[in-house]
């Protein structure tokens, strides 16, 4: 949706809309943003890049804002400063946990 937009942008010979992203798989949580008041947007277990906008066809509006947090301050527009998101990552404190995947062959 962002890129999209931001495509749009560069055709009027605008400023694009600063976002974070990474894999764009839903696994990394770098393309937080609140949706509509909703961290992620409404839908759950959902991570803001695997949103389509099929899912707000019936909305007229979309409230996007970058992730609030005192400890992530805003950068532009919707990019944070995720430092000490880096720093909890680097520090091993993550959790991982096994999906219930198939077995090595």
């Amino acid at each position: 949706m962002l890129d999209q937009l931001n495509e749009q942008l560069i055709d009027k010979g605008e400023d694009c809309i600063v976002f974070d992203h990474d894999c764009r798989e839903g696994i990394c949580g770098t393309c937080s943003l609140v949706i509509n008041g909703h961290p992620h947007g409404e839908k759950k277990a959902t991570t803001t890049c695997q949103l389509y906008m099929r899912d707000y066809a019936n909305q007229l509006e979309l409230w996007i804002e970058p992730w609030r947090a005192k400890s992530f301050p805003i950068v532009k527009d919707l990019a944070v400063m995720r430092e000490s998101f880096d720093r909890i990552i680097q520090s091993g404190g993550f959790i991982s946990v096994s999906v219930g995947s198939a077995p090595e062959a």
